[in-house]
């Protein structure tokens, strides 16, 4: 099964790939101009019970023939340079973006165990921080109040920093104490010792839950630039690749066509020449020959052929007012063979 694309002059395709090409099943498909705009449109009648009249077309295979929604430049071979360029480019992009996916991934991973880690070191912490706030109660009484009231500016705060991932920025949360503990001397009297329990428990869980916080931050960031950059990956893999080998395909399918074209017009051309040349030259000779009264016994051919093997030149005579015919026959061979040399 062959696809038909527009854009070949059927006069210069050989009289039997022209029948084989009329017998054929066809498939037509129009891309990027109408027929009437191309510099050679002609009409091809097709026998097939389908198709009544078809655009003058080339087979190809279907791999080949670039799609409808796909871009047709000029075949050329600037053209098939830009392609292959791109082409170039593509492959490069999909692989970078290929590592890049694998390293994104496996920092996904990387922050998944550590936030199951944390998780569960979390529950142990907090575990011991609400047994310690109910043995700091139990000793010391009820000091919500007490530690309201002295409250002036927070002791620990919490500053961002950034962490870049192949490309990706990643917020990293870290908690630290500004200043000195104003609680210091609490629990003088009594639960001194379960007060300060107490805080270093606490303490300790803040630091886990910015520790998970940011775990979990990078843990949603990373999540939506993986399926972001796999995306691309496939796109680029499946799409882009796919459509510019197509391309390029039908570039070079068109370029060897017209080549092909090309070496048979100027063979077809020079057999035509060679086969007219005697042709023309027997009538000048006989043509000649009348007019001087002379008779030309040898064909034109053979005349040619006895010039070449005779490496002497002889000396021209004019008859009439004009060369004889030996050295007008030697003219004309010389003149033929300099314009259309004999492989």
């Amino acid at each position: 099964m062959f696809m038909c694309v527009v854009g070949i002059n059927v006069n210069y395709v050989p009289f039997p790939v022209r029948a084989v090409l009329c017998t054929a099943p066809f498939t037509f498909g129009r891309f990027t101009s109408a027929p009437a705009a191309l510099p050679w449109h002609e009409t091809l009648r097709v026998p097939h019970t389908n198709c009544s009249l078809a655009t003058c077309l080339t087979c190809y295979p279907p791999s080949q023939v670039p799609k409808q929604r796909d871009h047709i430049p000029k075949q050329t071979v600037k053209a098939q340079m830009i392609m292959k360029a791109r082409l170039l480019g593509a492959t490069k992009g999909h692989g970078l973006l290929k590592k890049k996916a694998d390293a994104l991934q496996m920092r996904f991973r990387l922050i998944l165990g550590k936030i199951i880690e944390t998780k569960t070191l979390m529950g142990e912490v907090m575990k011991e921080a609400a047994f310690s706030l109910a043995e700091a109660k139990f000793a010391t009484g009820d000091f919500n109040q007490v530690v309201i009231q002295n409250v002036t500016k927070a002791q620990i705060k919490i500053r961002t920093k950034r962490d870049n991932v192949a490309g990706v920025t990643l917020p990293v949360f870290e908690s630290y104490q500004d200043g000195t503990d104003t609680y210091e001397l609490a629990g003088l009297a009594r639960g001194g010792q379960q007060l300060t329990k107490l805080k270093k428990n606490y303490q300790s869980a803040i630091k886990l839950l910015v520790e998970l916080a940011s775990l979990q931050t990078s843990f949603v960031t990373l999540d939506e630039v993986i399926k972001i950059t796999n995306r691309r990956v496939n796109a680029i893999e499946h799409v882009i690749i796919p459509r510019i080998e197509r391309t390029l395909s039908y570039i070079i399918s068109e370029l060897d066509e017209l080549e092909r074209e090309e070496f048979y017009r100027s063979k077809y051309i020079k057999l035509k020449l060679e086969n007219d040349e005697p042709t023309k030259l027997s009538n000048s000779i006989s043509s000649l020959s009348d007019e001087l009264g002379i008779r030309a016994l040898a064909e034109p051919q053979d005349i040619i052929r006895r010039l070449n093997a005779n490496s002497e030149v002889a000396r021209p005579v004019r008859v009439r007012g004009r060369w004889s015919l030996d050295e007008y026959v030697r003219d004309m061979s010389s003149s033929i063979e300099k314009k259309y040399p004999v492989n």
